[in-house]
């Protein structure tokens, strides 16, 4: 065989490899754009869907809601449960100020609900908040945090996080739910 001929057999080789690498590059990339978009999209841990659609309530005494059921203003005004919220933020955290805002309402719709925040930047605050997340088995990577009753929230969007924080302090405010702190003792 000629050298030429020699040469344009390579080439075609090495045309099909780099066509076979080029292929498997795009399907690998394919994959993981696939993997990334269901990740985004995949549905929300059980209790939160539960709670998001109020079937978290249950109907074992007469004074608790029923799936669907809300109450009124003057229920969590009567209801005498105190409900208190633990939040961890940092200044200039564009989620913490979004979180701060929607829980700023909390005041005045729903009046025996406490909230204490801890500070990042301080040591000393968030040494408390620090070891209360351990005993849900959580250590903090960014803020906000929040924990209510038994359930624990990192990071926030209003019609997510803030539609289940505030579907938890109803619940707890029918329903005499743990204080948070009662696990560090």
């Amino acid at each position: 065989m000629s050298k030429r001929k020699i040469n344009k057999k390579k080439k075609e080789k090495r045309d099909v490899t780099n066509i076979l690498y080029f292929g498997i590059l795009v399907a690998f990339i394919a994959i993981v754009l696939i993997l990334a978009i269901r990740l985004t999209k995949s549905s929300p841990e059980t209790f939160e869907e539960n709670i998001d659609s109020g079937q978290i309530f249950t109907q074992t005494d007469s004074d608790q809601l029923e799936p669907g059921q809300k109450i009124d203003a003057e229920d969590k005004l009567s209801s005498g449960y105190e409900v208190d919220v633990h939040y961890a933020y940092s200044d200039g955290c564009p989620f913490c100020t979004q979180q701060q805002r929607f829980m700023d309402s909390w005041e005045e719709k729903y009046p025996t609900v406490t909230i204490y925040k801890y500070n990042a930047q301080s040591s000393e605050e968030m040494q408390t908040f620090l070891q209360l997340a351990e005993t849900y088995g959580e250590s903090p990577r960014g803020v906000p945090v929040t924990i209510i009753a038994d359930q624990y929230w990192s990071g926030f969007s209003e019609e997510r996080t803030g539609k289940a924080m505030e579907n938890t302090i109803e619940y707890c405010l029918v329903n005499e739910c743990e204080d948070p702190l009662d696990r560090l003792n």
